[in-house]
């Protein structure tokens, strides 16, 4: 049986200084800037979401490059880039790419990860880009926590008309009793939860906009597997409500999803990745 002992330090990979001058970010929920008690803000959290976290599976690189048209003179913006893993396989097309990121430790993560790549501080709603000078946007696992008002428009006036917006996730697929039973646990503590403030009903605001057309839908096929207890737990103490549990729940909720575990070997979790691909209007 794995044994529970996930500490969560509060050690920020950049400066709070630093991070408060990024104009707009707000804590999810709150209406108060403060990147500091932000989910993943201190560096040990952005590491444990980079190590947790599943990767997106191979065959997005040529869907992405396909859908969004990117050629060798393109230029692509992810925007809220985490700790680079969309930014990663964007990396390995033909386009130039920028990777936009709000909070600290992310910010720490991918510099670390991509070296070689822009990376610039900033959000959806107070992108650090030009006018018309991006011919696609995309955005993995982070559309819910915008204010998806202004971000519309503030993608509307960074891409080039006919760009692109691209809109990726990893979703759950429950094919196995087991599988159910993990995310079910997961649900309930939830319940437990404050409100991290996140925005479930983003594509209906999008689409009331009007600066954006219908998203074409395409699905692939993927899967997170673990190696061990360390990996597993990262995975799930790196979601942003558990983030903001106390501690002795958190522990709790390590446990129950360990018994749910017990005798599954290996833990491969099996996952969709969504993508829905729309068309700047105008």
């Amino acid at each position: 049986m794995w044994h529970t002992g996930v500490r969560f330090a509060s050690v920020n990979g950049i400066s709070p200084a630093r991070a408060s001058r990024v104009p707009g970010f707000r804590v999810p929920g709150s209406g108060v800037p403060d990147s500091r008690t932000a989910p993943w803000s201190s560096g040990a959290d952005a590491a444990r979401y980079e190590r947790g976290r599943p990767d997106y599976p191979p065959a997005l690189a040529a869907v992405l490059s396909e859908q969004l048209d990117l050629r060798a003179n393109s230029r692509v913006v992810d925007v809220a880039a985490g700790t680079g893993k969309l930014t990663r396989v964007l990396a390995r097309g033909p386009a130039t790419v920028t990777a936009v990121e709000p909070q600290p430790g992310m910010l720490g993560q991918l510099h670390m990860a991509l070296p070689g790549t822009e990376v610039v501080a900033g959000t959806a709603e107070h992108l650090p880009i030009r006018s018309a000078s991006v011919d696609a946007l995309t955005v993995g696992q982070a559309f819910h926590w915008f204010r998806v008002a202004d971000a519309s428009h503030e993608f509307h006036r960074v891409l080039r008309p006919g760009g692109r917006l691209a809109v990726i996730s990893n979703q759950r697929h429950e094919p196995e009793q087991w599988v159910k039973d993990l995310w079910s646990v997961l649900r309930e503590y939830e319940k437990l939860a404050p409100d991290p403030g996140s925005n479930r009903g983003w594509r209906t605001v999008l689409e009331s906009t009007g600066e954006f057309g219908a998203f074409d839908r395409f699905e692939i096929p993927n899967e997170q597997r673990f190696s061990g207890q360390a990996d597993f737990d990262a995975r799930f103490t790196s979601v942003s409500f558990v983030i903001l549990l106390d501690e002795e729940t958190r522990v709790s909720l390590l446990r129950d999803l360990h018994a749910v575990v017990a005798g599954v070997d290996p833990i491969v979790i099996p996952l969709r990745t969504v993508v829905e691909v729309t068309s700047r209007c105008g």
